[in-house]
């Protein structure tokens, strides 16, 4: 995806060009301030909206589009995640990349950066590899016995599409609407394919939740700044953070503008501030007389500046997740405002990284719900990340009428759909930006499309829900957010939260002449009678239980599909000789839970069950699974294959409600 996926197909690059999720179509700034360039378009509106000062910004070019190639590009950066078992030392490791660069006669050297939060390893080497020699060395990382994976620490980058007219919108229907002057424009909130807050804002506006927006950074913003607190800078490399530093405790959105030829792109682009759009959608002040207002507005926003001038890289984007869910990221301080919910408008081509994974499991073992973008290029969302990842609640767009947006992607990947809007027809989603053309010039207001608009939407509703539910689990309230949902399965605020029914889906009445035979209830799986059928296996679910026990978790009960799913994959990976995550994973999701796995490499050496649980919780990610507090179910499987080398498979059953 990208921070703004444009509705035509991203360009694609060998390390599957990450860029972000909203179409980011900017038809109009509204500001009350000056502004660095002359207004060239007026629109009159109905005469309780404030018009002053919109201003086309038609110079707004598509990065996406013309001068940019579909073919891989050169990389130099690296992720690579050890083996629990291997020596895991800097020498080793450093020596692993070497012998593998050797094995493909590239003659770059390469230099451990750090250790990401998830326990993957960043390589950068001294000269860019060409696509043909990335895969190759990747290859042979993963061959080595040593490593469990190895990736492209992939690039996020801008993509905006040309920019539309912008048209009036009707004030929406509702009862005792704020007073921000610019709320008639929201119909995402208040439309009958909107959200319909209103009425969730009886009971709750977010009070006391915290939403992290892990996007550009923030500019300051008089309609957001109250609700701002914390944050952290993410961006490694200096260059693309524009600060003159690396990570940093200052989250400032410094302008992404990109000028012709860089970043791959033939045209300039202007800033897209698209981190503040975001984080206004969820939680711009509510009742003060100015601009919009938030779905959550008075929850918190801890912003997590991730992507900078040409985008920024998947080892900063994970590092963040984990840090906003609480968990420990080298070289960043505690994060003292722990995130309730995270919002992640950004993605990428590609089914789901090994790194993304276990960032989102790590965070989501710590209690947040991670909400995120579906993408824009039409097609099934399977294909982009993190989209396709587990544990993520999965955002698709409408427009104003409540049909999928032209550009959303769709498919059994989306979990709930959300306001995106759609610029062609006047009705963007209009949220805070800024309104300098590079770098920040003051608060102004402006209308973008995409996923990205859709995804902070549900993160404001999940934000709501918490707040009129304290102590909810995270499993109930993906739930509640999944759930409650109109006819065209549009996220309602109001059933989410508690109160009334959903609008739109009338319910047929029971006929009392005629009642409905009651089902017989289905017998349950007997957690005492496990189905392995040998006790290696056996053993295995006995020590994985044992873990969690000293954790103070109760045991999973063996479940049949599960533990075949598990030993099927073990045989396979046997069979092939190489340790490798299953890739249709999420097919086997259910309704009733998400499938989550660990798999295991052993080799010269008779391994217990014991070992191997050992080894998995010496392994953050691996440790995630085991420890989850939402899982219910396991399935085990082990295989030998015939140079003797043994693979262990866990599949876990985390519960959906």
């Amino acid at each position: 995806m990208r921070l703004r996926y444009p509705a035509h197909p991203p360009r694609r690059t060998n390390a599957r060009t990450l860029t972000t999720a909203c179409t980011a179509a900017i038809v109009t700034a509204l500001t009350a301030s000056t502004l660095m360039h002359t207004a060239s378009a007026q629109e009159d509106g109905p005469a309780d909206q404030t018009t002053e000062g919109i201003t086309d910004t038609a110079n707004l070019l598509d990065r996406a589009s013309e001068g940019t190639s579909d073919a891989p590009e050169p990389t130099n950066r690296f992720l690579v995640s050890y083996h629990p078992s291997a020596s895991n030392t800097p020498e080793a490791r450093e020596g692993t990349m070497t012998q593998a660069l050797e094995e493909i006669g590239a003659e770059p050297e390469a230099s451990e950066l750090r250790e990401t939060a998830t326990g993957a390893t960043v390589f950068e080497t001294s000269e860019e590899l060409s696509p043909e020699q990335s895969e190759e060395l990747l290859a042979q990382l993963r061959d080595d016995d040593s490593v469990e994976y190895a990736e492209i620490d992939a690039i996020f980058t801008i993509a905006q599409d040309a920019p539309a007219e912008d048209r009036d919108q009707e004030a929406s229907p509702a009862a005792a609407p704020p007073n921000d002057t610019h709320f008639p424009r929201q119909w995402a909130l208040t439309e009958r394919q909107g959200i319909n807050v209103l009425p969730a804002w009886d009971v709750t506006r977010g009070q006391g939740q915290t939403v992290a927006v892990i996007d550009s950074g923030i500019a300051p913003h008089r309609d957001l700044d109250a609700n701002v607190t914390g944050g952290y800078d993410f961006i490694s490399d200096s260059s693309r953070a524009r600060d003159g530093d690396g990570r940093d405790s200052d989250p400032t959105d410094e302008g992404d503008w990109i000028t012709a030829g860089q970043c791959g792109n033939n045209q300039p682009a202007d800033s897209s501030w698209h981190g503040t759009h975001v984080a206004g959608t969820v939680a711009a002040v509510a009742g003060n007389n100015e601009g919009i207002a938030g779905v959550a507005p008075d929850s918190t926003i801890v912003p997590l500046r991730v992507l900078g001038a040409c985008g920024g890289y998947l080892s900063d984007i994970t590092d963040a997740v984990v840090w906003a869910a609480g968990g420990t990221v080298r070289g960043a301080p505690a994060n003292q405002n722990v995130a309730d919910v995270i919002n992640m408008s950004l993605g990428g081509s590609g089914q789901c990284s090994a790194t993304y994974q276990r960032a989102i499991d790590l965070a989501v073992n710590r209690g947040s719900v991670v909400v995120v973008a579906a993408g824009n290029e039409n097609q099934d969302a399977s294909l982009v990340q993190p989209a396709s990842c587990n544990n993520t609640v999965t955002v698709g767009a409408v427009d104003a009428n409540g049909a999928r947006a032209p550009y959303s992607n769709y498919g059994s990947a989306v979990d709930v759909w959300a306001p995106g809007g759609n610029t062609a027809t006047g009705q963007g989603v209009l949220s805070t930006i800024d309104t300098g053309r590079t770098t920040r010039a003051g608060a102004g207001y402006g209308n973008y499309q995409g996923t990205s608009m859709a995804a902070p939407h549900v993160a404001g509703v999940a934000a709501l829900v918490t707040a009129a539910n304290p102590g909810i689990s995270t499993a109930e309230l993906t739930s509640r957010i999944t759930q409650n949902t109109n006819a065209r399965n549009v996220i309602q605020a109001p059933a989410a939260v508690g109160v009334g029914t959903n609008p739109g889906e009338p319910v047929d009445p029971v006929d009392p002449e005629e009642p409905v035979d009651p089902v017989d209830p289905v017998d349950p799986v007997d957690p005492e009678e496990p189905p392995v059928d040998d006790a290696e296996t056996a053993a295995l679910v006995d020590a994985t239980n044992r873990a969690r026990a000293s954790a103070g978790l109760p045991p999973l009960a063996a479940r049949p599909e599960l533990t075949r799913l598990a030993q099927d994959w073990a045989q396979t990976m046997s069979q092939r000789n190489q340790l490798v995550h299953r890739p249709d994973l999420r097919e086997h999701t259910t309704a009733e839970y998400a499938v989550s796995e660990n798999i295991l490499m052993t080799r010269g050496r008779a391994t217990s069950a014991e070992d191997m649980v050992r080894m998995w919780m010496n392994s953050p990610g691996h440790r995630a699974n085991i420890l989850d507090r939402n899982a219910r179910w396991i399935g085990v499987g082990i295989a030998e294959s015939a140079n003797g080398t043994t693979y262990a498979v866990q599949n876990f059953g985390v519960a959906r409600r």
